[in-house]
């Protein structure tokens, strides 16, 4: 289990949703974008609470070890979910850095030949 902070509040969730946070986090800094997010996790007494937050270029999130709580939650549709808007954001930032279409990268350089 992890310890997610955002905005000054912590929230508890799986390992593998603390990555997906994190690492679509980044992204979405990348894409100068922001995208709100359900998240399943675990408050104080035990129970599964989701939580939404929108997560955009100047989001701050930190994941930490939490200390052990036992739950019986599954992130499993969550981290799936989130792991399909980073695909999608990387693809998008792939078309749109060299348009072949555009002087892409077959023809970018073609001035410059000796």
């Amino acid at each position: 289990m992890r310890t997610l902070k955002y905005a000054s509040q912590t929230f508890v969730t799986t390992d593998e949703m603390a990555h997906a946070v994190i690492e679509f986090t980044a992204e979405m800094a990348k894409s100068e974008d922001s995208e709100a997010v359900t998240l399943p996790t675990v408050d104080a007494e035990g129970r599964v609470v989701e939580i939404d937050i929108v997560v955009g270029p100047a989001s701050e999130v930190i994941s930490t070890p939490a200390d052990d709580r036992p739950s019986e939650i599954d992130t499993t549709v969550a981290v799936a979910e989130i792991e399909r808007r980073i695909e999608s954001l990387k693809s998008a930032r792939n078309r749109t850095a060299f348009p072949l279409d555009e002087g892409g990268p077959a023809t970018a350089f073609d001035d410059l030949a000796v």
